[in-house]
């Protein structure tokens, strides 16, 4: 009987992987989110929180307007030591937030991105 339970599970996963496979093209992001929620899994502390939300952001976050200024000005605040600097650091921010957003919520990248060590 658990063997029957567990053959049924793995068919009902399969099933699973087989729709979420399909959906990629319309809902590219899907993939990107169940792949934070992996990393999550396999993270410790705040790590793990933080793919966490990263999948949930990927899954339910939309670009609206106003959040991108908000974090650029709060960590140029905090950060910078001029106004110069903290301009700097505002564009900057934008620019990396910009391409966080664009990946976490399924852009294609011409471009191949570096994940580590090779």
């Amino acid at each position: 009987e658990e063997t029957q339970a567990l053959a049924r599970s793995i068919k009902a996963t399969d099933l699973l992987i087989r729709n979420i496979e399909s959906a990629q093209e319309v809902w590219p992001f899907l993939v990107r989110a169940l792949g934070f929620q992996v990393k999550g899994f396999f993270s410790k502390g705040l790590e793990q929180l933080l793919w966490h939300i990263t999948m949930l952001e990927a899954l339910f976050g939309e670009d609206i307007p106003g959040v991108t200024k908000r974090l650029a000005n709060r960590t140029a605040a905090v950060t910078g030591q001029s106004e110069t600097e903290r301009n700097r650091i505002r564009k900057r921010f934008e620019e990396l937030y910009d391409f966080r957003s664009r990946l976490v919520h399924g852009d294609k990248f011409k471009d191949q991105i570096w994940g580590g060590t090779s």
